[in-house]
């Protein structure tokens, strides 16, 4: 992949490529994976779920129809009502004591159970006399009106077998009972509560939100679908799920049915999601290559051309590109790179054009360094000679103040020692004038005489002090102190003329990067060099101390232990 695009030349033709294949490759893969097994899978689980709902359905109707038959075969297993009868026919109690005894058994085990609506029992021998429980009046003579006849018929061929027996819109459960000969006594007749019976039934099938039919014997609920059973049927767009039992004690026959759309509505409802968001897709895609265009493809094809322009000479180009993106930023830095790049160029010209001028007047009004201090060195010898201590004193302090100005070395810095050693030739000059009246001390700690400053800093500071502040006040005290703090800081002092809050703001003025030196041209000197010299990692103050003192300080945060050398020819 990576040689395919190395050989594409044109990034707009990748960043398309790349936009297309981002839409169109999920799209593919996704779509594929959707119809082959996901929607697959879904359906099957869907078809799965109604299966299972039914089935628990039915697994819980079961239940209620067996314990709703074993109530009615107990009734054998209890007795009670068939040593009534024959205690009744043996003449061994009266018929008041009779219809108590069986009343009492019909209340006490029937009247509360949840699926029995009302106990009825009859005797063969007289089944108009029909004993009931105390819920059982007006649907007993319910059945003595409407259900008795058929519903004796239809015990005729039961044996012991129960069976659900259905007239008009009552349903019962109706078991022949025997007496300890096998002789068929009675019938016992037990209301159902469908609706408790139906219960599971009602509950799942609103959880499937499907519809169902039930058949219990000759009980009939809901219309039933012939499909085949314990299997997914489907017939115009319903879906039919079929069960039947066959028992010794009833026969039942369940069945849920779905409208297809409404099983499926969330896979269906999803599948439309999915093709939505395809959908959506080729606009979002359509608006990936709107932007792409414009905010990419565009602007490196402007920078492009730019760079292409001055690449050919065409300085201080700007390029029309904004915004807080990273290609504005670099739109924006690029025209900033520009136009710093022609001024660069510009000021190096006019640096050179200066340079030349100035070198072209030096070489006409120098004087030879050599043949100057060979001449210093005559004198000296001759004052010596003379033996005047004064004048070779003057002369070697001379010679020291000029071979510093004249920076012989080439070189912008220069070691503490060598600069304390300058100062005190300037002060020797500085003391043959105000004699007495000008003190003198220096502070300079062992480990900073190996360190770098500017040239001639110290003296200048020295001047500065003695000019500004020593001469006005016809004498003073000037205190130089050199030590190692937050870097190498360099104080000179001075008690001379006290400046007011004016020439103290007027001074600090001076030494900003954008002065123009009027007044002070040796500090504006000095703060000039420190900014070309070191930029942020120098400082320059002027500051009056709570004595009335001016100090101007230097601070260089990291001196070297060797000067560095700068050739002055360009």
């Amino acid at each position: 992949m990576s040689r395919i695009f190395q050989r594409v030349k044109s990034i707009k033709t990748v960043l398309y490529v790349l936009t297309l294949l981002c839409w169109l490759l999920p799209t593919v893969l996704l779509g594929t994976f959707m119809g082959t097994r996901f929607f697959a899978a879904l359906s099957d689980k869907t078809e799965a779920l109604l299966i299972s709902g039914a089935q628990y359905a039915q697994t819980q109707l079961v239940n209620n129809i067996d314990s709703f038959v074993a109530m009615a075969r107990n009734v054998t297993y209890d007795g009670d009502i068939t040593r009534a009868v024959h205690d009744l026919d043996m003449d061994n109690i009266r018929y008041q004591d009779y219809l108590k005894i069986v009343r009492n058994y019909l209340e006490r085990k029937f009247s509360r159970d949840r699926l029995c609506e009302f106990a009825v029992f009859f005797t063969l021998d007289d089944p108009e006399d029909l004993i009931y429980n105390s819920q059982g009046y007006s649907l007993a003579e319910d059945l003595r009106q409407n259900g008795l006849t058929s519903l004796i018929k239809a015990s005729e061929e039961l044996d012991t077998h129960p069976y659900f027996f259905t007239y008009g819109d009552t349903t019962c459960l109706i078991r022949n009972l025997y007496d300890t000969k096998l002789d068929r006594f009675g019938i016992l007749v037990l209301g159902v509560n469908t609706d408790a019976l139906l219960v599971p039934v009602v509950q799942s099938a609103a959880q499937l939100g499907a519809d169902w039919a039930v058949q219990l014997d000759t009980f009939a609920a809901g219309p039933m679908k012939d499909a085949p059973v314990d299997a997914l049927y489907e017939d115009y767009g319903t879906l039919y799920y079929t069960q039947a039992l066959e028992g010794y004690d009833y026969a039942l026959r369940f069945q849920i049915s779905a409208d297809k759309s409404e099983v499926y509505t969330e896979m269906l409802s999803f599948r439309r999601l999915m093709l939505l968001l395809i959908l959506l897709l080729i606009p979002l895609c359509g608006l990936i290559v709107i932007f792409v265009q414009k905010r990419i493809i565009k602007p490196i094809g402007i920078l492009s051309e730019t760079s292409s322009r001055i690449q050919e000479g065409e300085l201080g180009l700007v390029v029309p590109m904004h915004g807080e993106d990273e290609l504005g930023r670099l739109g924006a830095a690029f025209s900033a790179m520009s136009l710093q790049m022609r001024d660069l160029i510009d000021k190096s010209y006019k640096v050179e054009i200066a340079l030349r001028d100035a070198r072209i007047q030096a070489m006409q009004s120098r004087i030879n360094p050599h043949f100057l201090n060979n001449a210093l060195e005559i004198i000296l010898w001759q004052a010596r000679m003379d033996k005047n201590a004064t004048i070779a004193q003057m002369v070697e302090a001379l010679s020291i103040l000029l071979n510093a100005s004249l920076d012989r070395r080439g070189s912008h810095l220069a070691l503490v020692r060598e600069e304390i050693k300058v100062a005190n030739a300037y002060f020797l000059f500085v003391k043959l004038r105000f004699g007495d009246r000008l003190i003198v001390q220096q502070e300079v700690a062992p480990d900073t005489l190996d360190l770098s400053v500017p040239c001639m800093a110290v003296q200048t500071l020295i001047e500065n002090a003695v000019k500004h502040g020593i001469t006005p006040a016809g004498g003073g005290r000037i205190k130089v102190s050199i030590a190692l703090e937050k870097g190498l800081c360099l104080r000179v002092y001075n008690n001379g003329k006290v400046l007011d809050d004016a020439a103290l703001e007027k001074m600090r003025a001076l030494i900003k990067p954008n002065s123009d030196g009027n007044g002070h041209v040796g500090l504006h000197n000095i703060a000039q060099r420190l900014h070309l010299l070191y930029g942020d990692r120098a400082e320059m103050a002027v500051v009056r101390t709570s004595e009335g003192e001016t100090c101007v300080s230097i601070c260089v945060f990291d001196a070297q232990s060797q000067p560095k050398t700068t050739n002055h020819n360009l």
